[in-house]
C-alpha cells in the first residue's frame, strides 16, 4: 500500500472515530436531558385498589392509590370525587387512602382526582382514577292464579336482566337468597309448610328437614353467606304471626343437614317476635315476645349478648351494624360493635289531616322516610312517601296513578333506593295468611336522592327486604 493510500485510510478512521464520539456525546446529552425531564415530572398513579363489591355493601371501604414517587401530605380539599360522596383522606409516602363514609351507589362509575406534589422534585400533578361499582340483581315474588304457579323472578337494577324465572311452585309463601341458592317456603293443599332449597344454575330443588310446624314465617338469609333462618310457629301458637315461635338456623355448608334452634341465656328457649341477621356477620339479633333483645353468633356459638328491652326494632342504618329501636319515650341507635347507645330526636311529619302513618325507615340519624295513606268515604285510597331531613319535609314518591296505592316499602342495603310495592285499583288480595299480598303488584325502585324511578320488577317482597 502506498503512502497516499495509508494517509487516506488514517483520515477515514479519524473521521469515523470523531463521528462516533459526536454521536455518543449527543446521546449522553439527550439521556441527561431526559433524566432531568423525568426528574421534574410530577407523580403518576402506579397502582390502585378497591373492593367494589364490599363498597356497595358496607360503609368505610377504601380506595388505595399508589403513586410512583413519594408525595407531600394530601390536603382533603385537593381530592375530588364524582358523583360526590363523603370520604376521609390520609396519605403516607407515596400512598393515598380514600375511605368512603357511606356505601357507594350501584352500577355507577366514580371519577377520582387528587392534586399532589412530589417531595423530592417539588413537581405537581393530578392523579386520576376511575372505577365502576357492580349492578345488583333483585329477586321478587310473583303470585300466580289457579292456572299459573307462583314464581321467583330475577331483575337487575340496571336492566340487564329482566324477569328471568328462577323458581316456581303452586304456592310460594316467601323466599330468601342464600349464596347461590334460593330458599322458599311453599305450602301444600292443607296449607302446611315446607322449606325448599333450589339452585337456579342447574334447575335442581329439594326439600330440607324441618321441625314439625303449623306455620313458618320470617325466612331470611345472611347476604353472601350460606346461612339462613326461619321461625317455626308451634301447633299451640295462638298468633302465628308474632307469638310462640322458635328460630332455627340452617347452614347449607354444614354436612349434617340439621337446622339448629337459636336459644337464649343458658340454652333457654326463645319465643321470637322479630329477628334479623346483623349485616356482614354470622350473628342474629332477636327480639322476644317480652321485648328483650339479644345478639347471638349462630356460627361461633357462645352465650347471647343482652342488648336491652325495647318496644320496636326498626332495622339497621344502611351499611352499618347500628340497630334502630323505638320506645314510647323516643328512638335510639345501638352500635352492636361497641354497645354505644345514641338517642335520636325525630321531628314529626305534618302532612295534613286525614293521612295516617305507615311504614317507617331510618336512612341515618337525621333522615327518615315515612309512608302516609288516606282512605276516604268515596272508596279512594291515597298513599305517598315523605322524606324528613334537617331542612324540612318533602314528598318523595306517590304512585303515578291516583287509584294505585303503596302496599309495602323497604330500603336497599346501600341506602340508595326504596323498593316500593304498588298495587293498582284492579289488584285483589291473594289469599295468603302469612306474607299476604295483592295480585298485579309491581315493585318500583325509587332513588332516594330525587324520588325518581326508572326501573321496576313484577311482583312483591324483594329479597333485600329482610
Amino acid at each position: 500500500m502506498g503512502l497516499r493510500a495509508e494517509r487516506r485510510d488514517r483520515e477515514g478512521r479519524r473521521r469515523f472515530s470523531n463521528s462516533v464520539l459526536a454521536v455518543i456525546g449527543v446521546l449522553v446529552l439527550l439521556a441527561a436531558g431526559l433524566g432531568a425531564a423525568g426528574a421534574l415530572q410530577g407523580p403518576k398513579v402506579r397502582d390502585a385498589a378497591i373492593n367494589v363489591q364490599a363498597a356497595i355493601e358496607r360503609d368505610g371501604q377504601r380506595l388505595v392509590l399508589e403513586a410512583n414517587q413519594a408525595i407531600e401530605p394530601v390536603d382533603p380539599a385537593n381530592v375530588r370525587i364524582e358523583p360526590a360522596t363523603p370520604a376521609d383522606v390520609t396519605s403516607d409516602g407515596g400512598q393515598i387512602v380514600i375511605q368512603f363514609a357511606d356505601p357507594l351507589h350501584y352500577a355507577t362509575t366514580y371519577h377520582v382526582e387528587v392534586d399532589v406534589r412530589g417531595t423530592s422534585t417539588g413537581a405537581s400533578s393530578t392523579l386520576r382514577h376511575d372505577f365502576t361499582t357492580p349492578d345488583i340483581d333483585v329477586r321478587t315474588l310473583v303470585r300466580g292464579d289457579a292456572a299459573t304457579p307462583d314464581r321467583i323472578v330475577r331483575t337487575s337494577l340496571a336492566g340487564t336482566t329482566d324477569g328471568a324465572v328462577e323458581f316456581e311452585a303452586p304456592t310460594i309463601q316467601e323466599f330468601a337468597v342464600s349464596g347461590d341458592a334460593l330458599v322458599a317456603v311453599t305450602l301444600d293443599d292443607a296449607k302446611l309448610p315446607s322449606v325448599i332449597v333450589a339452585t337456579p344454575a342447574d334447575g335442581r330443588s329439594e326439600p330440607i328437614a324441618i321441625p314439625e310446624a303449623r306455620a313458618i314465617r320470617d325466612l331470611a338469609a345472611a347476604p353472601g353467606e350460606t346461612i339462613f333462618g326461619y321461625v317455626v310457629a308451634s301447633y299451640g301458637s295462638e298468633n302465628l304471626l308474632t307469638g310462640g315461635g322458635r328460630l332455627y338456623i340452617r347452614d347449607l355448608a354444614d354436612p349434617s343437614g340439621v337446622s339448629k334452634e337459636v336459644t337464649g341465656i343458658g340454652g333457654a328457649p326463645l319465643d321470637v317476635k322479630n329477628w334479623a341477621f346483623v349485616p356482614g356477620t354470622t350473628s342474629v339479633v332477636v327480639q322476644t315476645v317480652d321485648l328483650q333483645i339479644l345478639v347471638v353468633d349462630v356460627v361461633a356459638g357462645g352465650e347471647p349478648l343482652q342488648v336491652g328491652q325495647h318496644s320496636e326494632v326498626r332495622g339497621f342504618l344502611p351499611g352499618t351494624v347500628e340497630l334502630v329501636v323505638a320506645d314510647p319515650t323516643g328512638s335510639s341507635t345501638i352500635d352492636l360493635t361497641t354497645g354505644e347507645i345514641r338517642q335520636i330526636t325525630l321531628p314529626p311529619i305534618d302532612v295534613g289531616p286525614g293521612l295516617y302513618p305507615g311504614a317507617f325507615l331510618m336512612l341515618d340519624e337525621e333522615h327518615f322516610v315515612e309512608q302516609f295513606s288516606r282512605f276516604d268515604t268515596s272508596g279512594e285510597f291515597t298513599s305517598a312517601l315523605f322524606l324528613s331531613r334537617p331542612d324540612g319535609i318533602a314528598e318523595l314518591y306517590r304512585p303515578p296513578a291516583s287509584t294505585s296505592r303503596i302496599n309495602a316499602v323497604c330500603l336497599s342495603p346501600n341506602g340508595q333506593f326504596l323498593s316500593v310495592e304498588v298495587v293498582p285499583e284492579s289488584g285483589r288480595p291473594d289469599g295468603y295468611t302469612m306474607n299476604p299480598g295483592y295480585t298485579e303488584t309491581t315493585t318500583y325502585f325509587v332513588q332516594i336522592a330525587d324520588g325518581t324511578s326508572t326501573s321496576g320488577a313484577p311482583g312483591m317482597s324483594p329479597d333485600w327486604c329482610r
